[in-house]
């Protein structure tokens, strides 16, 4: 093959190489960004499930650990409530 030809063909495979590049580096940032959004959602809806639950359960449920802690009855140590 002659000089020219097989610069002209490297130039157009260069020129390939760097618009794939510059396509797989969009379609990344795209997807970090999805993934961002993805996330926040998913948080908002914990926490919306989190809330929902919480409203859905008595006050006189909800219990810290040592309220269930007892040294009465001869020291069985824990009781449930």
């Amino acid at each position: 093959m002659p000089m020219s030809a097989d610069k002209g063909l490297q130039d157009r495979l260069l020129k390939e190489i760097y618009e794939l590049n510059a396509r797989r580096w969009k379609l990344e940032d795209a997807i970090r960004s999805l993934d961002a959004v993805n996330n926040s959602l998913q948080e908002a809806a914990a926490l919306r499930d989190i809330d929902a639950h919480k409203s859905q359960r008595p006050a006189g449920e909800i219990l810290s650990p040592l309220m269930c802690f007892s040294t009465e009855n001869s020291g069985e140590g824990f009781r449930f409530p």
